[in-house]
């Protein structure tokens, strides 16, 4: 998807999403490429993959819960994020594949851009700042940084 009307600004622009811990790279994938071509189809489409805490399809089982999910979706989303960042991207990795995607060819730059950006991510936004204030007030302050970026 084009935003601006230079490709360099776009590619930029994309790779910001490496400084907030997420992969450019498979954000793309996950994005551009099964989300776009899936959309919110069932098995295809992990953008919706939420369950049980989240209903966004007819497809997904109804709980009681669900007509809640609009006070408490910023919490799940907050716990997705920090999934997302920490887990998530590196299953994808790992794997090679995003959702339906698989065999995913990565070259070198890929891989150097991917551990970089990740260990810098984790530099930046985890130990300097433990090393800072401590641990507890840098949970509390990056925990509310996650929920915060739903918005």
């Amino acid at each position: 998807m084009e935003v601006f009307p230079k490709k360099y600004v776009n590619r930029i622009a994309a790779l910001s999403l490496n400084a907030l811990g997420g992969s450019a790279f498979f954000w793309n994938i996950k994005h551009n490429i099964v989300h776009h071509t899936y959309t919110n189809v069932e098995g295809h489409d992990d953008d919706i993959q939420t369950e049980p805490f989240i209903r966004l399809t007819d497809t997904h089982k109804k709980y009681f819960f669900h007509r809640y999910q609009h006070f408490y979706f910023v919490f799940v989303y907050g716990i997705l994020y920090m999934a997302w960042v920490f887990l998530l991207d590196f299953k994808k990795y790992f794997t090679k594949s995003v959702g339906m995607k698989k065999e995913i060819k990565m070259d070198t730059a890929t891989h150097i851009g991917f551990w970089l950006t990740k260990s810098l991510y984790i530099l930046f936004f985890v130990v300097l700042p433990i090393t800072q204030v401590g641990f507890v007030p840098f949970l509390l302050g990056y925990t509310l940084y996650m929920f915060l970026q739903v918005f």
